[in-house]
């Protein structure tokens, strides 16, 4: 088991890395203690602290193990923030398309009227298209 960097204490009494909390709460509908099945949800809606006196004293302790856990949290934190921005922008992408999309198919399209009879109505004629 690795040495909890940011521990973070839950109601329950256990303990977790806050960046694997924030995961678990980001990702999972229904959050339970992994340890006792309490329910985390609460959670979602607080900022999660770091337990000050545990931090400290693993940060004291155990110098080597938190640099360590340290340098590996925050590559995960940059190659998720990587992921998340790269996620963003192509549901941007995404978006665009679409509302290009539907601007095309919904623009009026002028169209000369070719009837014979001499008062039929407009001169042009709207066609639109919807993708489905």
């Amino acid at each position: 088991m690795k040495l909890l960097y940011e521990p973070v204490s839950t109601l329950c009494g256990h303990t977790f890395c806050l960046q694997c909390l924030e995961r678990v709460l980001s990702m999972s509908k229904m959050v339970q203690c992994p340890l006792c099945r309490d329910n985390l949800n609460y959670l979602r809606n607080v900022q999660l602290k770091v337990n000050v006196i545990l931090h400290n004293l693993f940060q004291s302790c155990y110098v080597q193990d938190y640099f360590e856990r340290k340098v590996e949290t925050d590559k995960i934190r940059r190659e998720y923030d990587e992921r998340k921005q790269i996620l963003s922008k192509e549901n941007h992408l995404v978006e665009f398309h679409t509302v290009l999309s539907d601007y095309v198919d919904d623009t009026l399209t002028a169209l000369p009227n070719f009837s014979s009879e001499p008062d039929s109505g407009s001169r042009y004629h709207s066609s639109t298209t919807h993708n489905n």
